[in-house]
């Protein structure tokens, strides 16, 4: 102990050692081997002590600095704040290079900060230095923080601290946490802070900001961000990755497309309507719904392969037709017109060989005749027409509306054709004419030779 005295010679600012020998409520006496005992009062004991009732006891040692001393009267009064200060002094110190944290009342705000005090010494803290943001001061006054020392200010003798540095390490902790929280595929809620036409959509969780970036926001085209999410709004999103501090989601990873939303509610041979907006040369795109596109197949628009529908179609035409396939995973919508339309090529039961009998519903000069049979239209190319001279025309042997006999020579119901020949069964008609002709003289000849053969034998 410091210049620590038990001989007679005591004067102030002397270091002394005593044994307690009474406790009263509001002083103390030692015994310090002095020519008096010495007192100390309550409130050079210890800062903030108001009564000495269970705090010191008889045969307490105490250590205590000389305050005054005065010989007329007997005393010699101590006290233990300058100790007290040494040691504070001393910890304050500590504090401050280690920075450790420590709890400060806050007296007063002085519009610079706020002034409080811990273990005596006066400690300020500088407004910007109270939070992260600005706050109001006179709502710290007569509380109690937590504050960080910085630094000792010899000339104002007190002691600088920061609040702003804790609670930016406990932010940047529960962001760290929170960030790790985050797994990719997860669904979270976030609130959105801001929106840019450019990148997307900021959402704020607690503590971080993830990003729906533009491509991400909505499976239908829009124009500005805002059309999708508004700022404040409360949303849904997925977590597609965390990368350092960044974190990627998407809204429309949780939405269904036009197209599962289309197909959820069709099906396959069902009949539905829709526009032409686009024409290929195999075939043309259809908009079923918004958003929402199918293929209307070149093969799909008629039976008839050798009729061009598909020429007719006009852009923006409403047209109806059956759906015929669904590839959820192309997201592809397969149309036909022709389901819709009867195909009398399927009820053809003939066959090349058969004589039928045809209709003339045209007369093509020089060229052919058409025929409707069958429910079917074929032709008679003129070759496959009996006519006297070559130079006869088509049209002074037949009308429309005439009914002949004509062979099939050709029959193919995939491509809707068949040929017949009225010469082929005029042939055929001659042929069975002349063989029955034959017949009959055969049968003639054979009952004539018998006669004769009888006749003889009865002479």
């Amino acid at each position: 102990m410091e210049n620590l005295l038990l001989s007679t010679e005591v004067k102030v600012g002397d270091t002394v050692e005593g044994v307690v020998v009474s406790v009263t409520d509001q002083a103390i006496l030692l015994d310090i081997k002095q020519f008096a005992e010495g007192t100390i009062y309550v409130n050079e004991y210890q800062p903030g002590l108001t009564s000495f009732n269970g705090v010191v006891n008889v045969g307490d040692t105490v250590t205590a600095v000389v305050k005054k001393v005065s010989e007329e009267v007997g005393a010699i009064y101590l006290s233990r704040l300058p100790l007290l200060k040494n040691q504070n002094d001393e910890q304050m110190d500590s504090l401050c290079e280690a920075k450790d944290i420590i709890k400060v009342k806050i007296t007063k705000n002085v519009n610079r900060g706020l002034v409080g005090s811990y273990l005596g010494n006066e400690v300020f803290v500088p407004a910007n230095q109270v939070d992260l943001v600005e706050v109001n001061l006179d709502d710290f006054v007569n509380k109690t923080i937590e504050v960080k020392l910085t630094e000792y200010n010899e000339r104002r003798r007190q002691y600088i601290a920061s609040r702003r540095e804790i609670l930016y390490q406990q932010v940047k902790q529960a962001r760290a946490n929170e960030l790790a929280s985050f797994k990719e595929g997860e669904i979270v809620k976030g609130i959105v802070s801001r929106v840019d036409d450019r990148l997307g959509a900021f959402v704020k969780f607690e503590h971080n900001q993830g990003l729906i970036r533009y491509r991400e926001l909505s499976h239908v085209p829009f124009a500005h961000v805002e059309e999708v999410v508004k700022v404040g709004e409360e949303i849904e999103v997925k977590v597609l990755k965390v990368e350092g501090n960044r974190i990627d989601l998407s809204k429309k990873a949780l939405e269904k497309t036009p197209f599962e939303l289309y197909v959820a509610e069709h099906k396959v041979s069902e009949v539905i309507s829709g526009t032409i907006i686009q024409k290929l040369p195999f075939g043309a795109i259809v908009e079923v719904a918004p958003h929402v596109t199918a293929l209307l197949h070149a093969n799909e628009v008629t039976w008839n392969p050798n009729d061009n529908k598909l020429a007719s179609l006009k852009m923006k035409q409403v047209i109806s037709a059956a759906i015929i396939s669904i590839d959820a995973k192309k997201e592809r919508i397969g149309l036909s017109m022709k389901a819709l339309e009867d195909n009398p090529w399927a009820r053809v039961k003939a066959q090349v060989g058969d004589t039928i009998t045809a209709t003339i519903s045209s007369i093509v000069p020089g060229k052919h005749l058409v025929v409707s049979a069958l429910g079917v239209d074929g032709i008679i190319n003129i070759n496959e027409v009996p006519m006297k001279e070559k130079s006869s025309k088509l049209e002074d042997y037949y009308s429309v509306g005439d009914e002949v006999n004509a062979v099939i020579t050709y029959l193919d119901t995939r491509a809707w054709k068949f040929e017949l020949s009225i010469k082929r069964h005029t042939s055929r008609v001659e042929r069975e004419q002349f063989e029955e002709y034959m017949k009959k003289e055969q049968e003639k000849e054979t009952v004539i030779t018998l006669g004769d053969l009888f006749k003889d034998i009865l002479k």
